[in-house]
């Protein structure tokens, strides 16, 4: 034991006390307890309260009045529930005990103190933030009579980027003032006596930066001077020295503070004059370290000095002196405080360090495991590589591992998999033991839900509760909406963002709206032309030109007419077209879309108006009220954005902020208070805890992990202003980002129980090219590489390192090995087992791998497989893609976006090619209507299909043009006939085909033929159409009637003047059922395994056979390889995922293709295609279908 010091025993502790000596144990005093486990400061913190004395049980003050509350000071909410759960555990109840945090617990000392207190006083960041605003609002380089002058370049960052550049800059110097008042009192209280640079001596570009930033904390403090935190302080102080302390505190306890400013430390001290202050400090090192120094920092100070190196330079434990700078500071400022010592320092305890699970000849080896090594070297500031001793560690040693991973997802992923397999090892561990951090949990988020989540990890495997913390207020479903809102103010009223706002699953449901709902509204839009825009004069007040086309009274106009009128082809009423809606509930939902756009368009308006902060305040209630309805799923939410759009207003009465705030301002103001505010399911309420990187939350786990440990990631970035004081200058206590996140990183080692993990994306997912992890996961893989090594002399850093694989189904995870004791890939996920296992019956590598499943057919076919009936249109769309048909029936996923979304700019020149094709045929076919030029334009213009203007008819003139070759055409074969439809049509197959029932209805069949139109080019994909139109016609003529045709003529456009056609031969009734059961057999193959069937290739193919193989394979070639001009078919995403590896044509392709378009080119009239047997056949079809 050291000289001076004193032992003295509590329950079931050893507790050193070191200091003022042992009377000075009682009574008042700042008093410092320190240990490197926090369990151990929380059974002393309950202990404390339970005796009535900081400390000593056995010697106890006169108890406190039962009635006055306790004070225990914490830095955060996770950390109140940690001491209250820790208090209730020792004690059986936590009650009458009061958590506030510092700022609080200061400010409750100074309204006890000075009655005159006004609530402005305080001082704070948020509403300094609405004074400086108010202030740079009117600020200028000092010739136009301003209050503050400002030097050129804030003057120039304040004239960019619109008004929200003013708030923006208004809180970081808001938040700088806030800093200066706590961290530089002495250079604050210098600005309220006047004084300026010279006084602080800051000179040169600071000093000039101090000038402008000293006037601006004058005008605000303007008559309050006094009551800034930096003069309370000073009063504060000379009160107590005059009066004492007769305030109601009876004792405060300061519980796993790491760090305070200057300005609190000083009253605290002061106040341990009058009652005891007991701070409990988590403390990593029972020794003396306050001036071990890393060896960077060593470096620069032999620089500044102008030597080599620093002979009296100790640095200790490499980890400690790098990562300990937050800690080595305040523990130092405590020191000089002359605060009585108390040291309850502890190794790990047996039954908190996990039992290695090694076979059962090595279970009784009771050597220390890497993470436990490490934690006693910080603990005793030892550095084993400096005296050239190693720690030996186990082979499997499981403590401390480094995952080097391929982005997030596959992080959490591994993350679910070790959950697992500590549980499996040690079942005392549940959820609750789990504790997963990473800079910033909201990145994390939809990876964290995507596998702990329900049906996560593939819906295999065991479900895992958890909760999810420290979520960023803003990204919350309710202030997302109000935010979207808000920035619709001024804009253009775009159809995606008014979309975004009605998506939201809060706002859909206030509208009483589903996800079906929502597609039909969106196909509304979409087929209704509204691009942007509310109306004509919208567009001019935003300085557009002012044409109605394209906006949003067009196209519910003509939503609107689609219930008032009845359908018509063409007509127009009132320059609108009607947009069909279909019947009286799709009616109702129309209301309810209208509802929603009208109370839009009039809160966007009332955004337009300027207006002070209590009425914007208003205003934003209002709109919550009128979007949101208040439900137990968004009660929460809603009353987070509703406290923050308080607080907001609150903030800027207490800085006397008069002025008038744009809508812009007014965003920026509310996302930045939102940034305040956190989501939260309840930190230790549930399951594995996910949340934020934050400083002062060292609580011990039995399993930590850190995520997202990226370089240049983490430590974070803070970039600080060039106008910041505390920078230019720096001193000890002074908080920064990357400081604190190195301490945090030192918490989190010492605070885990069991093991830590720590993963990173060390590999693209792209290339697999490395990226480095954070320079701290350096420094600790150096240190575990130089002082540590496996048993048998092995790296223990290869121990503790893991590079884990691209995808979890790699056939690594599976292994026989993986399930062996200090397997590093190993995997739960039954899903990726079963892919695994099937990739590798695909590629002849069983070896190693469980294969069972993977030769077991596809689950049962989905209810299209296996239905009684077919629509020719589903046959169709088969034969088109079969691909993509499988990949959607079969695989139950699709590739691409699908949906075409909604456009938000007009079309100016031009409409895009589908667009294109669309308005085509709908020209061709009034153009064989007989409609005039005039009457046509007026009708597509009235569906918001042409650009506006003279633009748009100059388009329809040259669409026109195009078709009108196949108009002629058309008016040529029906000789002025009226062509009709056939209605639904059902017949059976037979029985080859299971007796599937068959149906389809056509349009345009004219007497003599059926006539097709295809404004495209033909090909393989148009000509299958008209061949299944055809067999379907001839397969529905019943025996003797002869009301219906027995031809197809199939006309495509081929260019300005000309066109390509097709006939079709009539057949007989069997022939076509025969025919048309054999593609459905096709299809039935198709939903088992992808084909080799590809319309417009296998086309290119079947009519190049007849010159032969070679001949037929080039132009397939051609079609499937595309060139400079023309997409390849090979392109397309379905083919190309199956079949793109290397070219499908092969031998089963040429069979498909003989198979599908054979019985096709026997019964038309292509030019070459078929020999003169098979032109005989077609004949022959003919005449027996006579």
């Amino acid at each position: 034991m050291k000289p001076g010091q004193r032992q003295g025993r509590l329950p079931g502790l050893d507790v050193v006390e070191q200091g003022r000596g042992a009377d000075s144990i009682r009574g008042p005093g700042l008093r410092v307890v320190s240990s490197n486990r926090l369990e151990r400061l929380a059974r002393l913190l309950a202990e404390s309260l339970a005796s009535g004395d900081s400390l000593d049980p056995l010697d106890p003050l006169d108890p406190l009045d039962p009635m006055t509350p306790e004070v225990v000071v914490v830095q955060s909410r996770p950390m109140q529930r940690y001491v209250s759960m820790a208090l209730a555990e020792t004690r059986g109840v936590c009650a009458n005990v009061r958590f506030p945090f510092p700022v609080g617990l200061i400010y409750e000392l100074f309204s006890g103190a000075f009655s005159d207190l006004p609530e402005a006083a305080r001082f704070d960041a948020g509403s300094m933030t609405w004074a400086v605003w108010e202030l740079l609002k009117e600020a200028g380089d000092g010739s136009n009579g301003s209050k503050v002058e400002l030097p050129d370049e804030v003057l120039r960052y304040l004239r960019t980027d619109g008004p929200a550049r003013a708030f923006s800059l208004a809180r970081r110097v808001a938040v700088l003032l806030d800093q200066y008042t706590l961290f530089r009192p002495d250079m604050v209280r210098a600005w309220d006596a006047g004084k300026g640079p010279l006084a602080t001596k800051n000179q040169g570009e600071t000093g000039a930066h101090e000038a402008w930033q000293a006037l601006l904390w004058r005008e605000i403090s303007g008559q309050g001077a006094h009551f800034g935190r930096a003069a309370l302080q000073e009063r504060y102080l000379a009160h107590l020295t005059a009066h004492g302390y007769p305030g109601p505190h009876g004792r405060i306890s300061i519980f796993g503070i790491s760090s305070m400013p200057p300005a609190y430390l000083d009253i605290l001290d002061r106040l341990s004059k009058h009652i005891p202050v007991d701070m409990y400090f988590l403390n990593p090192c029972r020794e003396y370290w306050g001036d071990i120094i890393d060896e960077k920092r060593a470096a620069r100070l032999a620089r500044k000095l102008g030597v080599k190196e620093l002979g009296h330079a100790d640095q200790g434990n490499p980890l400690l002196a790098s990562m300990g700078g937050v800690g080595q500071e305040f523990f130092e400022a405590l020191l000089e405080r002359d605060a009585h010592m108390v040291e309850a320092f502890s190794e790990a305890e047996p039954e908190e360090q996990e039992e290695p699970e090694e076979p059962e000849a090595d279970r009784n080896d009771a050597r220390p495991t890497l993470l436990a090594n490490i934690q006693r070297d910080i603990l005793e500031l030892r550095h084993p590589a400096a005296s050239g001793n190693k720690h030996v560690i186990g082979a499997t040693d499981q403590s401390l591992r480094i995952h080097s991973c391929h982005g997030p997802m596959r992080e959490m992923e591994v993350l679910r998999d070790h959950i697992l397999a500590h549980m499996d090892r040690d079942p005392e561990l549940t959820p609750r033991d789990f504790l997963v951090m990473a800079p910033n949990i909201e990145e994390y988020a939809p990876y964290i839900r995507a596998v702990f989540g329900p049906g996560g990890a593939g819906g295999s495997g065991p479900s895992i509760p958890y909760s999810l913390d420290d979520r960023d207020a803003a990204q919350g479903p309710v202030a997302k909406v109000l935010l979207a809102i808000l920035d619709l103010g001024r804009a253009r009223f775009e159809a995606s963002r008014v979309m975004a706002v009605l998506r939201s699953p809060v706002v859909a449901a206030r509208f009483a709206m589903d996800e079906a709902d929502l597609a039909l509204v969106r196909d509304w839009m979409r087929e209704a032309g509204v691009r942007w825009g509310l109306h004509q004069e919208h567009r001019e007040d935003l300085g557009f030109p002012g044409f109605e086309e394209f906006s949003w009274r067009s196209g519910l106009t003509r939503l609107v007419l689609g219930v008032a009128l009845t359908p018509e082809d063409g007509r127009v009423f009132r320059g609108a077209r009607p947009q069909p809606v279909q019947d009286n509930e799709q009616a109702k939902l129309l209301g309810r879309l209208l509802e929603f756009f009208q109370l839009l368009a009039a809160r966007v308006k009332e955004l337009d108006q300027e207006r002070d902060i209590p009425a914007w305040a208003e205003l934003l209630h209002t709109i919550l009220n009128d979007f949101i309805e208040e439900t137990p799923a968004t009660a929460r939410d809603l009353a987070l954005v509703r406290r923050a759009v308080g607080e907001m207003a609150d903030e800027a009465r207490r800085g006397r902020c008069l002025a008038k705030a744009e809508a812009a301002e007014i965003r920026a103001a509310l996302l930045l208070k939102l940034g305040d505010q956190v989501r939260s399911q309840g930190y230790l309420s549930r399951g594995v805890t996910f949340c934020s990187m934050l400083p002062m939350r060292a609580i011990p786990f039995g399993v930590i992990w850190l995520a997202g440990m990226n370089d240049p990631g983490y430590p974070r970035r803070d970039p600080t202003p060039g106008f910041d004081l505390m920078a230019a200058s720096p001193r000890p206590l002074d908080r920064t980002r990357r400081g604190d996140d190195r301490y945090l990183f030192l918490e989190a080692l010492v605070s885990a129980r069991k093991a830590l993990h720590i993963s990173y994306t060390g590999q693209s997912s792209k290339d697999n090219s490395l990226s480095p992890p954070s320079v701290l996961v350096s420094e600790l893989s150096d240190y575990v590489e130089d002082n540590c090594e496996a048993e048998g002399g092995g790296s223990a850093l290869d121990v503790a390192r893991v590079t884990h694989r691209l995808q979890g189904f790699h056939a690594e995870y599976f292994r026989p090995e993986s399930r062996n004791e200090g397997a590093k890939l190993f995997s739960y996920s039954q899903e990726d087992r079963d892919g695994a296992a099937g990739l590798a019956a695909r590629r002849g590598l069983q070896e190693g791998v469980d294969c069972t499943r993977a030769t077991q057919p596809m689950p049962d076919a989905t209810a299209s497989t296996q239905a009684t009936s077919l629509g020719l249109d589903d046959l169709s769309r088969f034969l088109r893609n079969p691909a993509a048909v499988f990949t959607r029936e079969r695989m139950g996923f699709s590739l691409g976006p699908g949906d075409p979304g909604l456009g938000d700019v007009e079309p100016l020149e031009t409409v895009d090619e589908l667009d294109k094709y669309a308005l085509r045929q709908e020209l061709l076919a009034g153009a064989v209507q007989g409609r005039d030029f005039r009457d046509m334009l007026a009708s597509v213009r009235g569906e918001n299909q042409l650009p506006p203007g003279e633009l748009g008819a100059s388009l329809l003139g040259t669409l026109l043009a195009e078709v009108a070759p196949l108009a002629r055409r058309i008016a040529e074969l029906t000789q002025g006939q009226e062509g009709l439809a056939l209605e639904t049509c059902e017949f059976s197959l037979g029985p080859d085909s299971g007796e599937l029932m068959f149906s389809g209805r056509l349009e345009r069949v004219y007497p003599d033929r059926h006539v097709l139109a295809r404004v495209s080019k033909l090909h393989g994909a148009s000509v299958l159409g008209a061949w299944l139109d055809h067999l379907f016609l001839n397969a529905a003529a019943k025996q003797g009637q002869s009301a219906l045709p027995r031809e197809t003529m199939l006309l495509c456009r081929k260019d300005a003047a000309k066109t390509d056609e097709l006939r079709l031969l009539p057949m007989g009734r069997d022939e076509a059922l025969h025919a048309l059961g054999d593609l459905v057999a096709l299809r039935g193959m198709g939903l088992d395994a992808p084909l080799k069937f590809f319309p417009k290739t296998s086309w290119e193919f079947a009519k190049a056979a007849v010159k032969g193989e070679q001949a037929a394979l080039g132009a397939a070639r051609g079609t499937w390889r595309g060139g400079q001009w023309a997409r390849g078919e090979g392109q397309n995403e379905y083919f190309s995922m199956y079949f793109g590896e290397q070219e499908p044509l092969d031998e089963e392709f040429a069979a498909l293709a003989r198979r599908v378009f054979s019985p096709l080119l026997a019964h038309s009239d292509v030019p070459g295609a078929k020999s003169k047997g098979r032109a005989k056949t077609a004949v022959s079809g003919k005449g027996k279908g006579a």
